[in-house]
């Protein structure tokens, strides 16, 4: 019940961070996304037509979260963790899911846990979902910074607090 919990949450911040509030869905990047080898041309192309993040299914909004997010905690990891990206296309997976682990090996103190460094948008779910679940975070790494990062926006607290509210009740 509460892994489930857990995911809910979590795919509720992707709906959160995605939405047409906070990307332009490019429906060209999206239909590239469902085959199993992306278009790497039309991802450099729609990615430097983008003058914010581009998520690999559209282009953020200046304000949005996950633009804020990426340029935050990501900008100084982006180059380092696509190398690793790239290494799911190749025949052997095992190189990539090290390469993942190894990545977030070296990096512990930036994820709130390992699942997060699969993608930027992957890890401000994750993020969101510590940031509902966990008290408010007192030290300075980037992961308590990452959580601390939701607490900037007084709609996210408003929901978190009708969250937990709601999970509370349901669980009883």
């Amino acid at each position: 019940k509460d892994q489930f919990i857990f995911t809910l949450i979590h795919e509720y911040g992707h709906v959160l961070t995605l939405n047409a509030s906070q990307v332009e869905a490019d429906q060209e990047a999206l239909n590239d996304l469902l085959n199993d080898t992306p278009d790497f041309a039309l991802v450099e192309r729609k990615t430097a037509a983008c003058p914010e993040y581009f998520t690999g299914g559209g282009c953020s909004l200046p304000n949005s979260y996950i633009n804020t997010f990426y340029n935050r905690f990501w900008l100084d990891i982006n180059d380092e963790w696509k190398q690793i990206d790239l290494l799911q296309y190749e025949d052997d997976l095992s190189a990539y899911y090290d390469g993942l682990f190894n990545f977030y090996k070296a990096h512990q103190d930036q994820f709130v846990d390992d699942y997060s460094t699969m993608h930027p948008t992957e890890d401000i779910a994750e993020s969101f979902t510590y940031f509902v679940f966990s008290p408010k975070p007192a030290g300075n790494s980037i992961k308590e910074q990452k959580i601390a990062f939701f607490y900037e926006y007084p709609e996210l607290v408003e929901l978190r607090r009708s969250i937990l509210n709601s999970v509370c009740l349901a669980i009883q």
